[in-house]
């Protein structure tokens, strides 16, 4: 690989040669580096077909990805509305299930209430009884 005193010399000495300006221009088509480092159009097509099959790939996976988001987000529609179903069959039974102690409590309180006067009234026969 050529340094930047070697590329310095062949400048210098093709200055001597032709002139600095036509130096110049040789030394401009020289590329900075090694032609090593340089791809051919081939390498470059070839890559491009490897980045466009990776593409395609990818594009696929993302496909795939969206197919099953859209799957789980049916999954989870289904669910709710089966939850929804769930809670508003739970709230009736729980309403039922109240109405149902309201008239048992209302039915105590009538028993108690009458046992209460009954025993008030028989209270009352026992002092009126002793007096």
């Amino acid at each position: 690989m050529i340094n930047e005193r070697e590329r310095l010399q062949l400048y210098d000495r093709l200055g001597e040669l032709l002139g600095p300006e036509h130096a110049g221009v040789l030394m401009e088509l020289l590329p900075p580096t090694s032609w090593d480092d340089i791809a051919t159009r081939q390498q470059i097509d070839g890559m491009r077909q490897r980045i466009d099959g990776v593409e395609q790939a990818l594009g696929t996976r993302i496909d795939g990805v969206e197919q099953r988001l859209a799957a789980l987000d049916h999954r989870i529609d289904v669910v709710q509305g089966e939850l929804r179903a769930e809670m508003a069959d739970l709230g009736a039974g729980i309403k039922g299930d109240m109405a149902e102690i309201r008239v048992d409590m209302v039915r105590n309180l009538r028993v108690q209430v009458a046992a209460n006067f009954a025993s008030m009234l028989a209270l009352a026969g026992f002092i009126v009884g002793l007096t």
